[in-house]
């Protein structure tokens, strides 16, 4: 048997199959960490991602938008600004929002469906012959549905489905359905000159497109707009209102993605303490290959292969709990968890490629950082004093007055740092509070363990007891 091939199944195979329920315990937990960040990350690109796509649904690949600032635009505006230097062409919409017989809101958008085909073309009608004849776009009350919401509400082509629109209540035709994939699906697309008669808004408009010939020129136009329109109207972006929503969910979404580090700092501390108990044992085995040749830097690298196998294994489970739990967050609470910031907004999962990596990686790397501290005290010494009876409790780490002090100065910076203000917006002094309070933790965590042993009752008779209470005392740091 080659020497690589026996290294391993004696120093990595082996003591995991030895250990199956520990060696689970640990994948476990990495598999927990990477699922609580993969879901959170997941969640938040995804409602990021869908809300870029609704933008591009409602102003297409325009430019640059003209809005109101007050009540809607007035139509005869829309020629003056296609005679605009630097104006390639304008595109009228109406963006409504009306209420479906089943009392959901339904999303309207009212576009010219001769000529909005460079900025929207996935809100047209499809090329197929089932879709419907252009002429019947164009009577009263004809609507192209979303084929989400079209199962959702059970309506067909043909059928009637009727609206409320503030006090009013109208019938609406479904002349067809939209394109299968188009990110619409979730609304309702009408001509705007049938949408302008049929809800009694002849001559108003909700926003006007920009195609621009020069982008570079954006301040020079919204000037010239001002002058032919006022202060009513302004000129914005497509991509303004999704960095505006990021902004401000971005504080929401780091806290999210901080407290799931959390989870994943404290899985590497679980594999750090079942894997020093367990090399602790193993210590003698290791100093016997220290004698027979192996040298310290090969020796470690093979247990640190330990902790990256446990990493890839916790990995790979903790991206499928990830899945399942981002496309839960998605389905039933939205892509904000419930906080509000995108609600409204149909959210679908974004998964990508680079992603999936990136957050495997973690997880290995947490399993490393969790191996490395006890790897480095298996392999410190030579071989021949970790022979003798009792080296394996040499060093006993840090005393219980230096631990204290530590963990009371710990304690005492995380207070100072959780009073500081954040820095543009994201608090990153109580991030690092978090981690000095963790820390402390870990530093007191011996202490408070040989203070309740030192309290458990000598249960006379019982040898379970008294064997509990002397291994509690008797563990090394």
């Amino acid at each position: 048997m080659r020497p690589n091939r026996l290294l391993f199944r004696a120093l990595v195979a082996g003591p995991l199959r030895a250990r199956p329920g520990q060696s689970g315990v640990m994948a476990g937990a990495i598999a927990l960490g990477v699922a609580m960040v993969s879901a959170i990350h997941w969640i938040n690109a995804s409602a990021l991602h869908s809300f870029e796509q609704g933008i591009e649904a409602l102003s297409g690949r325009g430019d640059a938008a003209v809005v109101p600032t007050g009540a809607a635009l007035d139509e005869r505006l829309l020629k003056r600004i296609r005679r605009l230097p630097g104006v390639a062409d304008a595109f009228p919409a109406l963006d409504m929002e009306v209420v479906t017989e089943k009392g959901e809101r339904l999303p309207l958008l009212g576009i010219d469906l001769l000529r909005d085909a460079a900025v929207r073309g996935d809100s047209l009608p499809g090329p197929d012959t089932s879709g419907p004849d252009f002429a019947e776009l164009l009577q009263r009350g004809a609507v192209l549905l979303g084929r989400d919401v079209a199962r959702s509400l059970d309506k067909r082509p043909g059928e009637t489905l009727s609206v409320q629109v503030g006090t009013d209540r109208i019938h609406l035709r479904v002349a067809g359905l939209l394109p299968k994939g188009s990110f619409w699906g979730h609304g309702a697309v009408m001509d705007i000159a049938t949408a302008q008669w049929t809800f009694h808004r002849v001559g108003e408009l909700d926003r006007i497109d920009l195609l621009l010939r020069d982008d570079a020129r954006r301040q020079d136009l919204a000037r010239r707009l001002e002058d032919i329109a006022g202060p009513g109207v302004r000129l914005t972006h497509p991509g303004l209102q999704t960095e505006r929503l990021a902004a401000m969910s971005r504080a929401y979404r780091a806290n999210l993605r901080a407290l799931a580090l959390v989870g994943l700092i404290t899985s590497a501390f679980l594999v750090y303490s079942l894997l020093s108990l367990a090399m602790r044992r193993r210590r003698r085995h290791f100093a016997l290959l220290r004698v027979l040749g192996l040298d310290r830097k090969r020796l470690a690298a093979w247990l640190l292969a330990e902790g990256a196998v446990l990493g890839v294994l916790g990995s790979a489970v903790g991206l499928l709990l990830g899945l399942a739990a981002a496309w839960a967050g998605v389905e039933l609470l939205g892509g904000d968890l419930g906080a509000g910031y995108f609600e409204g907004i149909p959210t679908r999962l974004h998964a990508q490629l680079g992603d999936l990596l990136l957050l495997a990686g973690l997880g290995v790397l947490a399993a490393l950082a969790g191996t490395l501290a006890p790897v480095r005290a298996s392999v410190r010494s030579g071989g021949e004093s970790r022979l003798r009876r009792g080296a394996a409790e040499e060093g006993r780490g840090l005393r219980a007055g230096r631990r204290s002090f530590l963990a009371l100065l710990a304690l005492g910076l995380a207070t100072l740092l959780a009073r500081l203000p954040a820095w543009e917006g994201l608090p990153l002094a109580g991030y690092a509070a978090v981690a000095l309070v963790l820390g402390a933790g870990v530093l007191l965590a011996p202490l408070g363990l040989k203070a309740l042993a030192l309290r458990l009752p000598r249960a006379r008779g019982s040898a379970t007891a008294l064997v509990a209470r002397g291994q509690l005392l008797g563990a090394p740091h």
